[in-house]
C-alpha cells in the first residue's frame, strides 16, 4: 500500500502525544478527537464498446461493469486542542494499478479566535466548486457522482497547500461568508515539473432560509519546466504561428452556484468558466441544473448538463511537425457535450444511501466530450452506488 499521508499523520500523532501525560492521554483524546468515515462502492458501464471514460488514476468506465472509477473510502480525524485551535486530517483511499493508495486531501491547523473569523493553514481541497468540500462524500450529494461536464473526470489537481481565511459578514437580512485563499500546487511527472503558484481566490457565500448562493473567482499562474517542455515550446513559438502557445500562462476560473432545498424540493444550479492568456491550454464553460422531489426516503431527480470548449480554433500558421502537434492539442481539448440524467436516491438507513443513475450523453460534432475518443452517436452511462457517511 502506498501511503502519501505519512508526514501529516506523524505530525498529528506527535502533537496528540505531547499534549498530556500518558495516564491522562486517552481521556483527553476521547474528549477531543472526532473520527468520521465515508465512502462509495458501485458499478458503472457504458452501452458502447468503442469508447471509455478515464480519470487521472487511469481508472475507466467502458462496456463492462466496473467499480474502480467511483469506489473510494475516506477517513477524517479532527482534534480540538481548545476552543480556538484544532487540527484536521482527511485521507482518501482508492485503488490504482492493482494497489491501494491513501491520498491526503485535508491536513491543516485551524485557528478561530472569534465566532466570525477563522484561519486554516496547511492542505485543503481548493474551493473552486460549489461542493468542493464534499466532492468525495457521495452521501452528501443527490447524484452518483458530481456532473462530469462541470467537475470533470480528473481529480489529480483538487487540493493545494496554503492559507484560507474566512469571515462571517455582519449582514442582518441574510447569512454571508467571505473567504480568501492563497495556495500552491506542484507535481513532477515524466521529467516535467508542473507548478501552480500562487493560487489566489475569493469566495462569497450568501444564504437565507432554504436558499443559498455562491460566487467564486480565482487566478492560477501555471509554470511548466523540463527538457521536453523546452523543446516543444521552441517548436511551437514561431513567428508564423496564428496563436500564442505559451507554456507559462495565467488561468482565470469563475464559479456560480445556487441551491434551494425545503426538504420537499431540491434544486441545484452551477456554472463554471475558465479563461487563459494563450492558446496552449483549454478554455471552457459549463453548467448543470438538477431538480429533485422527496417522497419520504426516496428522491427521484433529473439533471441537465452542458459543456462547451471555447478556444478550439485550428492552427494554420505553423508548418510540418509543429502544425501537426498544435492541431492535435487543439483537437484533444474539444470536449463539448450535453447530458440528460435521471436518477433515484434511497436513504436506506441514516448514513447509508443507495443510488441509481442513467446518463444519456451526446457529444458535439467533432468532439470527444468526456470520452477518450469521439463516439459514434450518443452514449448511455448506467451507474449504481452505495454511499455512506458516519
Amino acid at each position: 500500500m502506498k501511503l502519501m499521508a505519512r508526514p501529516y499523520l506523524l505530525s498529528l500523532l506527535i502533537l496528540l502525544s505531547g499534549l498530556a501525560p500518558p495516564a491522562a492521554a486517552w481521556e483527553l483524546v476521547a474528549d477531543r478527537l472526532f473520527l468520521n468515515t465515508y465512502g462509495t462502492l458501485g458499478q458503472a458501464k457504458l452501452d458502447r464498446d468503442n469508447v471509455e471514460v478515464r480519470n487521472g488514476r487511469e481508472q475507466s468506465i467502458d462496456d463492462e461493469l466496473r467499480g474502480s472509477f467511483d469506489n473510494r473510502a475516506g477517513l477524517q480525524l479532527d482534534y480540538r486542542i481548545n476552543s480556538d485551535w484544532s487540527v484536521t486530517w482527511q485521507g482518501l483511499m482508492f485503488k490504482e494499478d492493482g494497489s491501494y493508495e491513501l491520498d491526503t486531501k485535508w491536513a491543516y491547523v485551524r485557528y478561530r479566535p472569534t465566532a466570525w473569523f477563522s484561519i486554516r493553514l496547511g492542505r485543503f481541497v481548493t474551493p473552486f466548486y460549489q461542493i468542493s468540500e464534499q466532492r468525495y462524500v457521495g452521501y452528501s450529494q443527490p447524484w452518483v457522482r458530481p456532473p462530469l461536464e462541470v467537475y470533470g473526470s480528473e481529480n489529480d489537481f483538487d487540493y493545494s497547500d496554503g492559507l484560507w481565511l474566512s469571515w462571517t459578514l455582519p449582514f442582518t437580512i441574510a447569512s454571508a461568508t467571505l473567504e480568501m485563499f492563497v495556495s500552491h500546487y506542484e507535481k513532477d511527472s515524466s521529467g516535467v515539473s508542473f507548478e501552480i503558484s500562487p493560487i489566489v481566490g475569493v469566495v462569497l457565500g450568501i444564504s437565507k432560509g432554504n436558499v443559498a448562493m455562491r460566487l467564486m473567482a480565482a487566478q492560477l499562474p501555471i509554470e511548466l519546466d523540463g527538457p521536453r517542455v523546452a523543446n516543444l515550446e521552441g517548436l511551437l513559438q514561431q513567428p508564423s504561428a496564428q496563436h500564442d502557445y505559451r507554456f507559462d500562462a495565467d488561468f482565470y476560473f469563475y464559479n456560480i452556484g445556487f441551491q434551494y432545498n425545503d426538504l420537499r424540493w431540491l434544486m441545484l444550479f452551477e456554472y463554471i468558466q475558465n479563461r487563459v492568456n494563450g492558446h496552449l491550454y483549454p478554455e471552457a464553460e459549463a453548467f448543470t441544473l438538477t431538480a429533485g422531489h422527496y417522497f419520504g426516503e426516496l428522491m427521484p431527480y433529473l439533471t441537465y448538463s452542458k459543456r462547451s470548449a471555447l478556444n478550439t480554433e485550428p492552427e494554420s500558421g505553423l508548418m510540418g511537425e509543429a502544425n501537426i502537434i498544435a492541431n492535435a492539442l487543439i483537437t484533444r481539448r474539444k470536449t463539448g457535450q450535453t447530458s440528460l440524467s435521471f436518477g433515484v436516491r434511497w436513504d436506506v438507513i441514516p448514513g447509508v444511501a443507495l443510488k441509481g443513475q442513467w446518463d444519456h450523453v451526446r457529444t458535439k460534432s467533432g468532439s470527444r466530450g468526456i470520452f477518450e475518443m469521439e463516439p459514434d452517436g450518443h452514449v448511455n452511462l448506467m451507474t449504481v452506488v452505495v454511499d455512506w457517511a458516519f
